[in-house]
């Protein structure tokens, strides 16, 4: 199962954090698809808007998965994190 859904109909890209056993927190595997999509959705001249939408029903995203070793090492002591730090 993959842990980003993505796809376009018409003029609208949907990216779906699908991660709902984590409350859809962005692991470094989710950081790396959604990166991909967001590359997508760049190039391609005919997307006109995105939704960004997490499954399940208890959170659209309960933020960085601190269990992510890779993830952890991107937040900095007082908590916040940088993009290009988890890439």
């Amino acid at each position: 199962m993959s842990v980003v859904l993505y796809e376009k109909k018409d003029k609208i890209a949907y990216i779906t954090l699908n991660r709902p056993e984590a409350m859809n927190a962005i692991s470094s595997e989710v950081l790396k698809e959604i990166t991909k999509a967001w590359i997508d959705v760049r190039d391609d001249p005919n997307i006109w808007v995105t939704v960004v939408t997490g499954a399940g029903d208890r959170a659209f995203s309960a933020g960085a998965d601190l269990r992510d070793c890779k993830m952890a090492d991107g937040v900095s002591k007082r908590g916040s994190h940088s993009l290009s730090s988890m890439a």
